[in-house]
This record gives structure tokens, sequence and C-alpha cells, in this order.
């Protein structure tokens, strides 16, 4: 295969394509609170779902995503992309610009950019999950965006949270050579990752069952034509049980990636 058919994957499309996949399959209970008024021990849900539809002129490659909610929070995931009824392959097909979490509206903007241009008069559909600006009960904590998020844990976002982050990556060669494709000057290797998703809850039941969630996402999405990740897979799952220091439960789920990165 040429070197320019191989997608541009790496550790940072990687990051974007698992927290697209949680985000997508595993959906906010609502922030953990066993004051809520209603009994369940929940309170505000911190996302929802929306479908945009936009038509294609045969010259434009990108569009904004907008949430017709207002207030609402930038885009925190993108999926179930359509041309003319025909679904897209992220990383081939498309790009996704997500939206910074500060600055002018512009600046927040998330945009989806198509690699070639849709028709014109063809129709498309993205589907989007975003967050909501909920401010809780007790008027001190304002819970902004996805619960599901990057690096280390986020003191100002309540319970419960999960955070991916990655625990070691290797590099090899494709094969015999370095896969070398002198006439455009770049190359393929194989980029295998090992990450960390912690799972912090106020409850122990509902850990479990985030965690139960967490790993069928996983394995969900690896049967998927996922080609920026061709191969994903749950590794195993370790319990801390209760952290003091965070006051959660917590267990981690270990998921390893491989994919092509380009270099050149």
């Amino acid at each position: 295969m040429p070197v320019l058919n191989v997608p541009r994957g790496g550790t940072l499309e990687v990051e974007k394509q698992l927290l697209n996949i949680l985000r997508r399959y595993v959906q906010d209970p609502g922030c953990d609170d066993p004051n809520a008024r209603d009994g369940s021990g929940h309170g505000a849900i911190r996302d929802a779902t929306e479908t945009l539809a936009f038509t294609g002129d045969g010259q434009t490659v990108g569009f904004n995503l907008l949430p017709t909610e207002n207030n609402s929070y930038p885009v925190v995931a993108v999926y179930d992309v359509t041309v003319n009824a025909l679904p897209m392959l992220a990383g081939w097909d498309y790009n996704i610009a997500h939206g910074e979490k500060f600055g002018t509206p512009a600046a927040r903007r998330a945009r989806i950019a198509f690699t070639v241009a849709p028709a014109d008069g063809q129709a498309i559909t993205v589907k989007i999950r975003y967050g909501t600006y909920q401010v809780l009960l007790d008027n001190k904590s304002v819970a902004l965006g996805s619960f599901i998020n990057t690096g280390f844990s986020r003191g100002l976002m309540p319970l419960p949270k999960i955070q991916l982050q990655l625990e070691s990556s290797t590099i090899e060669r494709v094969g015999i050579g370095d896969n070398w494709d002198a006439s455009v000057q770049m190359g393929a290797m194989w980029h295998e990752m090992m990450w960390r998703v912690t799972v912090m809850s106020l409850y122990a039941e509902e850990c479990k069952e985030l965690v139960n969630k967490v790993s069928s996402s996983i394995m969900k999405a690896s049967h998927d034509n996922n080609y920026l990740i061709p191969i994903m897979n749950v590794d195993r799952i370790v319990n801390f049980d209760y952290d003091i220091d965070q006051k959660a439960f917590v267990q981690v789920v270990m998921v390893t990636c491989q994919c092509r990165e380009l270099f050149g």
C-alpha cells in the first residue's frame, strides 16, 4: 500500500479517537449527589446529543458544528457521519477540529472537514454530543462539558468522572525495512500504546457499571470500521476500591491500541 493511503495516526489522533469512542457510548449518569431532591443520588446531566443536517454544494469541505441549545458547551464527540446516506470514515473521509474551551465564539466552535467536498445537493448528517451548562445545587461547582477527559483528575469536575491517560507507547517498523516511500519522502511505522482509563464515582455500584460501559464501548468500537485504530483491545481491569484522596471508588481499565503512523 502506498504510504499516502495510510491514515495519519499517532498518539494525538488515537487519544482523540478514544475520547470520541468513550464519549459516544458512555453517557453521563448525572453528577453524584447524595442530597439530590428526587432521591436518586444524582444531579444534573452534563451532556446531550443532537443530529445536525447540512447540504453539499460541490465546493464546501468544512461545516461548523453548532448545537441549537442555548448556553451549550463545545462539542465533545462527533460520530455517525453520513453523506448521501453513506457512512463516512473518520481520519479518511473527514477530520474533526474540536473547539477550544475558552476564547471567542469562533475559537470555541467545532468543525468537520471532508477530504472531498460533498456533491451539490447531497444530504449530510452529523451526530454530535455536546456539554450543557449546569450549576449544581450548592452553587459552588459548575459542571461544564463531558465528564470524560484526558490527563490527571480535574478537581473542579464533580463525580463521576473518567480520565484517559497514556500509560506507555512503543514504536516498531511496519515490516522488513522501514517502509519508506521515496517518491513522497514519507514512511509508516507501527505505534503500539497502552492507555489507562480511570473511572471514579461516589458510589461503588455506579463505578462498576461505568467500568462495564467503558469496556463494552472499547470492544464494540474495535469491531467498527475504525481506520485510525485498526487494533484495539481491553487488556485488564484493576480495582483500587475506595481512594481516600479522591474521596471516590476507583477502577482502572487498561486498553491496548495499535495504529500506523506516518513520518517524514
